[in-house]
């Protein structure tokens, strides 16, 4: 079947399938917040843990821990001791802190390996923070405000997960948005757990909205440069093959 210009009238559906198949899925994450700790989430259940107690006390301009580097893209120095132990959503005897002079306002987490999801406890916050996390390819895949938890001690977490097959987290930052204490805040950082990517995941891709209804072509549009070759349906082969039959059967009677 063609139109009145001679192309052959292709399959709309086909097409929609085709352009949904090449469109690029969008990557992003899902935040993860609640209280109880790090340890009662779902999502990280499995996770690895770092908890700091092994870590020798002191102040640290980076330090990498496990598949973790820690560091203040600032420059300044952070505290990982055992002040406050048991307090603002501190668990154990040890946790991370930015020193309470310095105050620096940024924190980075950087992986060994891109993860699915991770979490952290946080505490002691005066002011809003930015949590900005980040895939291998430095791309923004969500950005969160980690709001004021104060002086709560009811394990308060923050973290992030993919929800988009193909997609991990690579880097997290944290930024000081100064909104109510102008020269920094004191916060602490503890009980940080993260989740590699299962191999063994199902990969569900969602299925494309085609609708049933046929999609009627206005042949008073030209056609795209260029033409579409129609696939034939298994009818169409059928009958051909059926017709080259009939043809070699004809042949064989005249002979």
């Amino acid at each position: 079947m063609t139109n009145e210009y001679g192309d052959a009238m292709y399959q709309p559906k086909r097409l929609i399938l085709l352009l949904f198949l090449l469109a690029p899925f969008s990557a992003n994450a899902v935040i993860i917040s609640g209280t109880g700790g790090t340890g009662s989430d779902a999502t990280l259940a499995g996770g690895t843990l770092i908890d700091f107690e092994s870590t020798a006390p002191g102040q640290y301009a980076s330090i990498t821990i496990n598949d973790v580097t820690f560091t203040d893209p600032g420059g300044d120095e952070f505290d990982i001791d055992g002040d406050y132990a048991g307090n603002f959503n501190t668990r154990g005897t040890q946790s991370m802190s930015n020193d309470f002079d310095q105050f620096p306002d940024q924190f980075r987490f950087d992986f060994a390996a891109p993860v699915r999801a991770f979490g952290f406890n946080w505490g002691a916050s005066d002011n809003d923070w930015t949590m900005d996390v980040y895939d291998g390819t430095d791309s923004l895949l969500e950005t969160h405000t980690l709001t004021k938890v104060r002086r709560s001690n009811a394990g308060d977490y923050f973290g992030a997960g993919t929800d988009t097959v193909g997609t991990s987290i690579s880097y997290v930052i944290l930024t000081d948005l100064k909104d109510r204490r102008p020269l920094g805040d004191y916060v602490f950082i503890d009980d940080f757990r993260y989740v590699f990517p299962d191999p063994d995941d199902p990969i569900v891709i969602p299925e494309p909205d085609i609708p049933d209804e046929p999609v009627i072509i206005d042949p008073s549009i030209p056609p795209l440069p260029g033409r579409i070759t129609p696939i034939p349906e298994p009818g169409i082969i059928a009958l051909f093959g059926l017709g080259l039959a009939g043809l070699g059967f004809a042949r064989r009677r005249k002979a």
